[in-house]
């Protein structure tokens, strides 16, 4: 009897710590899997929202401006190409943004964004941005970005007459976002 009790001691060890590995192994995966499921939603909404915005570009802006004479001052204004950078402010790209995350519902996700104008043989130009955009962007170990070009629709007639323009959305530390949402479920 004796002899049998530390192999049995032995064996509930060997099992007790292979439950833990393998409760360890199945969290690991569930973070794994739900940090691609966020990445995927992320970039679902993003490029809805640049297709969102693509609809704007080329357009002209709606005013009661009459057109303009040829000597008009404003002549230069009327054959500007529309782009969505020009057409909308900061804030309101950032409240277009806001609430495709909200219908999605990530809205504790902070984010961070760039509407980029691409010129031929040029770099680009930041036509609208966020306040921490360039901070964050330059951080790429911590922050995960999401390109996205502008494309006006097939058929309008601005379709290859307006410069490139690219949406940037920076979003900060994946992996601590999903901890956050997962705390209550790895606790319990």
């Amino acid at each position: 009897m004796k002899k049998i009790f530390p192999i049995i001691i032995v064996l509930i060890s060997v099992s007790l710590v292979g439950v833990i590995y393998i409760q360890y192994s199945w969290l690991k995966n569930m973070l794994l899997l739900r940090e691609d499921q966020l990445r995927d939603k992320i970039n679902v909404v993003t490029r809805s929202i640049s297709a969102d915005l693509s609809q704007y570009k080329g357009t002209p802006t709606h005013t009661n401006k009459n057109f303009p004479a040829l000597n008009d001052d404003l002549s230069s204004e009327f054959f500007k190409p529309y782009l969505v950078g020009s057409r909308f402010t900061s804030q309101e790209v950032y409240q277009k943004i806001k609430h495709a995350f909200v219908e999605q519902k990530l809205e504790n996700v902070p984010f961070e964004f760039a509407l980029i104008v691409l010129n031929a043989g040029e770099l680009g130009n930041i036509e609208r941005k966020s306040e921490n955009f360039e901070s964050w962007y330059d951080d790429t170990v911590n922050h995960l970005t999401y390109n996205h070009f502008l494309v006006p629709p097939s058929g309008s007639a601005t379709e290859n007459l307006t410069s490139d323009e690219v949406l940037i959305v920076v979003v900060p530390q994946i992996s601590s976002i999903v901890f956050k949402d997962l705390r209550g479920f790895i606790i319990a």
